[in-house]
């Protein structure tokens, strides 16, 4: 093997062994060999069949939202022992996330700005930047009149109220 990784694993009766730092959705194969130490000598079986398997994806479906809006983190590939173990948003603030199901999160955005994503799956973290846009809003110009002075129209952010366009006289 040209490319690989080594798990050492100790004791008699060890039978599994779980592999961290995996790639999303990359395939990998897999072959195991035990050894024996005798007098400071270790001995070791044949390589075993390849094994092939692949590392759950995650997906989220947008990285952009606007109010009103939700999206979805979800897991594929799966195994029965594929699972999320953890999950939060880096500023709760600007989007939250819960639990539809063991393979499904929601992501309701809160306020304007950016917040990263992390699940975290058998043991490997995934990071989502996620971005909550400015929701447009027109502020109506006003006419001017022989005794008051007028505003052009304007533009704000309806859910935080900023200004994107200021109103000018």
């Amino acid at each position: 093997m040209s490319f690989y990784k080594t798990k050492t694993c100790s004791g008699a009766t060890k039978t599994k062994a779980t592999l961290a730092s995996l790639t999303s959705g990359k395939v990998y194969y897999l072959q195991i060999r035990t050894y024996k130490t005798v007098s400071n000598t270790k001995y070791y079986s044949n390589w075993s069949k390849t094994i092939t398997a692949e590392s759950p994806v995650l997906s989220l479906n947008k990285t952009k939202v606007q109010k009103g809006t939700t999206c979805y983190i979800t897991l594929k590939n799966t195994q029965s022992k594929d699972f999320i173990s953890s999950w939060k948003s880096s500023n709760a603030k600007v989007a939250t996330i819960s639990k539809v199901s063991n393979l499904k999160y929601k992501i309701t955005p809160k306020k304007c700005g950016t917040t990263t994503i992390s699940v975290k799956v058998n043991g490997v973290t995934f990071k989502y930047k996620l971005t909550v846009e400015h929701t447009e809003a027109t502020l109506k110009g006003k006419a001017a009149t022989c005794t008051k002075t007028g505003l052009t129209e304007g533009k704000h952010c309806s859910r935080c109220n900023e200004a994107l366009i200021d109103q000018t006289e």
